[in-house]
């Protein structure tokens, strides 16, 4: 079974920017852009937790979505929406923006019928211990 996570990019258009004025202070002066402009990291991500990892507690690997513009407002800092497709039988990191300040950080994994449901971190510990073994 797959299903689909929608994910609402708030003020993608910022980030987007942002990666934009990198880009051109790099191809002009290399390096420049990456030592002069901030560092802005993306608001939102999905990865698939591949096992334990003493660094960051999982080994992750992360999806790459599709973005959908239809709903956008003129900036493009609302209404932009990234779809992530989950296969069940895997375990889910999910960071999503739930306002402009206020983030959700969730693992989630595929139900019977299609949806994603959210679970708690003892119950990823068992799902690895269980799927390493």
């Amino acid at each position: 079974m797959k299903a689909s996570l929608r994910i609402e990019a708030i003020g993608n258009n910022s980030y987007q920017e942002m990666r934009l004025y990198n880009h051109v202070m790099n191809a002009c002066f290399p390096v420049a852009g990456d030592l002069l402009l901030p560092t802005v990291k993306q608001n939102y991500w999905v990865a698939k937790i591949c096992g334990f990892d003493n660094k960051f507690g999982y080994a992750r690997e992360f999806i790459r979505g599709k973005t959908d513009y239809r709903n956008t407002n003129s900036k493009g800092s609302r209404g932009v929406y990234i779809y992530f497709i989950l296969d069940s039988g895997y375990v889910y990191e999910i960071f999503q923006p739930i306002t402009w300040i206020k983030s959700k950080r969730w693992f989630g994994l595929v139900s019977e019928n299609g949806d994603v449901v959210e679970i708690n971190k003892e119950d990823v510990n068992q799902w690895l211990k269980n799927h390493l073994e």
